[in-house]
């Protein structure tokens, strides 16, 4: 999937409105309604957080 938001909620918007889902077949996730929309946006979001958190320095 897309890292930039808006072409990735795009796809994910098309997806729904043509009642049709895509598989995450590696992370058990699949997209199929708003409430699994908003679960994987939400991982999205933490992943794209990650790399600027410096684990280290909180040791």
């Amino acid at each position: 999937m897309p890292e930039d938001d808006t072409e990735r909620q795009n796809i994910f918007g098309k997806i729904l409105s043509l009642n049709k889902e895509i598989h995450f077949a590696v992370e058990g996730l699949s997209l199929h309604n708003n409430n699994t929309f908003h679960q994987i946006e939400s991982i999205w979001q933490v992943k794209k957080t990650m790399p600027d958190c410096n684990f280290l320095q909180m040791v």
